[in-house]
Order: structure tokens, then sequence, then C-alpha cells
């Protein structure tokens, strides 16, 4: 798994708590998948201006990420980041199977295109 962090959250003092979810995250994920996956962190704001974390993945068989974002205090609840980490790993793995059920279908749809033929 390939993570970056914006220079800014590598600046902050709350890069060692972002660093330590991506753990979480990392147990989420398993070792198997993550040498397909990159992570990405960026701190943002929310519209009353307090600091959000973002966090989107990438995965190599699937063209969109999913991502989330995560409050400060979230970071202090391990139950919590456990449950975010793995739902936000799950929606990873529901867009894998919905991009690998699309190419099934067009190649069952091109064979049987082929065999109309015959």
């Amino acid at each position: 798994m390939t993570t970056h962090y914006s220079l800014d959250i590598q600046q902050s003092a709350n890069y060692p708590k972002l660093v330590q979810a991506n753990k979480v995250l990392a147990q989420a994920i398993g070792p198997q998948s993550a040498p397909l996956v990159t992570v990405e962190w960026t701190k943002l704001d929310d519209l009353s201006d307090r600091p959000l974390y973002r966090l989107k993945l990438k995965e190599v068989t699937v063209a969109e990420p999913v991502f989330a974002d995560f409050s400060l205090d979230e970071f202090d609840n391990q139950l919590l980041m456990h449950f975010r980490m793995y739902r936000l790993w799950g929606d990873m793995l529901q867009k894998r199977q919905e991009y690998q059920h699309r190419i099934v279908q067009q190649l069952h749809q091109e064979l049987y295109s082929s065999l109309e033929g015959v």
C-alpha cells in the first residue's frame, strides 16, 4: 500500500493520528490487496472552517476512487476508526466487484454475438 500525505498534513501536529489511522486501514486492506492500493490523505475545511481530513483510496483495477472525510475528534475513537476504515475498504471492494461484473457481461455479450453467426 502506497500512502501519500499532503505537505500541510506532514507538517501538522495531527500527523501521528493520521499515521495511526493509516495502520488501521492497512489491517482492513490486508497484505494480499495492499500492493494494489494507493492511499492519499489531504486536509480541507468544512463550511464552518473546521479541519477535515480526506482519505482517498485508489485501486489499480478500479477507475473510480472511494473517499471518506474525517473530523479530528474521530481519530481518537479507535472503535469508530476501525468501523470507518473497514467500511471504506468495503466500498472499494464493491466498486471492484461491479467493475469485474461489467467485464464478464461484456465478454458474455461478445461471445454470444459471435456464436449467433455460426
